[in-house]
């Protein structure tokens, strides 16, 4: 007499692994199953992964984690790449506002190969490019600012030391009489660190160090730019008749 039918099933499908292949070294990234099981790492010093998926980049390989399904002991693998972080950037020449140029600069060194995203802190500014140095312009006067960068692999180095740009400078403060007689002179400061000009020359001239001379009657107008940054200010100089 024959038995009942027994109907083996087939071998069951490994389960499936969803999420991320790469993470930086020092962060977290996250892989799933619809299936009950457990997580494992082939190399802990690599990466490593707890119950959750939640892996964890320790240091910069190729690794591959497995997940078990517990119901039946099918298992997969997937491989995880570790990414290194960019070094910090390091802050080289300052160029602070001018009268001439009233925003400021900073250059900064140490860019990694590859593209890559610079990004301001705290305007949160981006700039991208693929060079090993890179000059950020048009930061206001004032303002303090740092830096990091994000890789071609989405990792992003520690913030760069602040980046200081000054104030736009104040105007030079002239000093020195108002009026002069024709054919006297008076002296106007600042007498050095920068150009004096005249106005109605035919009314006052005026010398390199700030002296004053009157040549006819009449209002002339004097005007000093400081070499260092450009800022200027101009006086008017009254030129009386001798009664």
């Amino acid at each position: 007499m024959q038995s009942a039918e027994v109907d083996i099933q087939d071998i069951p499908d490994d389960p499936q692994i969803d999420g991320e292949d790469r993470v930086c070294v020092g962060n977290y990234t996250s892989v799933s199953s619809s299936d009950t099981g457990l997580w494992s790492t082939a190399n802990s010093s690599i990466a490593t992964i707890n119950e959750a998926g939640n892996i964890y980049g320790v240091a910069t390989g190729i690794v591959k984690i497995s997940f078990t399904r517990s119901i039946d002991g099918c298992d997969t693998e997937k491989t995880i790449t570790v990414y290194p972080n960019p070094s910090t950037l390091f802050v080289g020449t300052i160029v602070h506002p001018t009268c001439i140029l009233p925003t400021g600069s900073v250059l900064l060194n140490g860019l990694p190969n590859g593209n890559w995203t610079v990004t301001s802190s705290p305007s949160g500014n981006e700039y991208l490019g693929n060079t090993s140095t890179f000059l950020v312009g048009n930061l206001s006067g004032g303002s303090t600012n740092a830096f990091f960068v994000t890789n071609a692999f989405g990792c992003s180095s520690g913030l760069s030391a602040n980046a200081h740009i000054n104030e736009i400078p104040s105007n030079p403060v002239l000093t020195g009489a108002s009026n002069v007689c024709i054919g006297d002179n008076i002296h106007l400061l600042p007498s050095s660190s920068g150009v004096w000009t005249a106005v109605n020359q035919s009314i006052a001239t005026i010398s390199s160090t700030g002296i004053v001379t009157g040549i006819s009657e009449g209002v002339a107008t004097m005007t000093y730019i400081r070499s260092s940054d450009g800022c200027s200010s101009s006086k008017e100089i009254q030129v009386f008749r001798i009664q």
